[in-house]
């Protein structure tokens, strides 16, 4: 469940971004003035990472000893969190995803199942395709073990007995994923199926993208991604960046606090980085 939890995230970072401005190569950003007494940061984050692949720049480790708090899109130490994702990853009561595919797209994906988890559509056919297209990620990643920005930072945060806050509620998230049609995610589940090499290249590349702090080559690749429809930005990206920012600001009045959101909320013309700034913030890369 706790990888689920990670991919669950992963899933709301992969958004198309249009964006009408180059961005410095940087992870890490402070947000400063109008106002505030202390600086907070804005770090963006890849919700799953190969092992081998994973790194923390040392200005996002000096940052979050700076802050007093670490926001995380939930509140990953909530002990009900789990249970509430499960309970939200569940198709509405009778609906199974046989009503979704055909019965040879069904069998397919049933033996891409047994195989990569040793578990079949007959259980897992009640969950939400987007969630179920959790358990087709590893296998694009091309690894046998993947690493979280949220778990490290959360570890790194509690050694330094900072709380820890959620920007949103696992209802937000809920909300937000049920606007999606389940017959739009089960499209894309079955696109995940059926281009895994094709993706798992396009994956590869991306992670390289992170590594290399290079936001402006994220934004090329997620605008040419499977998810690159209006709907999708609209509900998936600019209105939650939107309701973010006014906590941000709000928060950043009161303490300095190291907020760690995927890294596709930051850029373009509706990211974090913009928003921020029209509201009079000065918002720079570290490095």
């Amino acid at each position: 469940m706790r990888k689920l939890v990670s991919i669950w995230l992963f899933v709301g970072w992969m958004q198309p971004l249009v964006y009408s401005q180059a961005y410095e190569p940087s992870l890490i950003w402070r947000i400063s003035g109008n106002g505030l007494s202390k600086s907070s940061y804005l770090f963006g984050t890849i919700h799953a990472i190969c092992n081998n692949d994973f790194f923390l720049p040392p200005a996002a480790e000096k940052a979050l000893a700076e802050s007093e708090q670490l926001a995380l899109e939930l509140k990953m130490d909530d002990p009900l969190l789990l249970l509430e994702l499960q309970k939200g990853m569940m198709m509405p009561q009778g609906n199974h995803l046989k009503n979704l595919l055909s019965a040879s797209d069904y069998e397919r994906l049933n033996r891409f199942l047994l195989e990569a988890v040793h578990m079949d559509l007959s259980f897992l056919g009640f969950m939400k395709p987007i969630a179920l297209a959790s358990l087709l990620y590893p296998q694009l990643m091309n690894c046998n073990t993947t690493a979280s920005y949220e778990l490290k930072l959360m570890e790194i945060a509690k050694k330094q007995n900072k709380q820890i806050i959620g920007i949103e509620t696992v209802a937000d998230q809920l909300k937000v994923f049920d606007a999606v049609p389940l017959e739009q995610q089960t499209q894309m589940l079955m696109e995940m199926l059926n281009k895994q090499e094709e993706q798992t290249k396009e994956m590869q590349a991306l992670v390289q993208d992170y590594k290399q702090q290079n936001i402006n080559a994220l934004y090329e690749r997620f605008k040419k991604s499977s998810f690159a429809t209006q709907q999708f930005e609209d509900e998936l990206l600019t209105n939650r960046n939107r309701s973010w920012v006014d906590k941000i600001v709000s928060w950043s009045s009161q303490k300095a606090i190291f907020y760690a959101v995927g890294a596709g909320h930051l850029g373009g013309p509706n990211g974090l980085i913009a928003l921020l700034r029209s509201k009079g913030f000065v918002v720079e890369p570290v490095q």
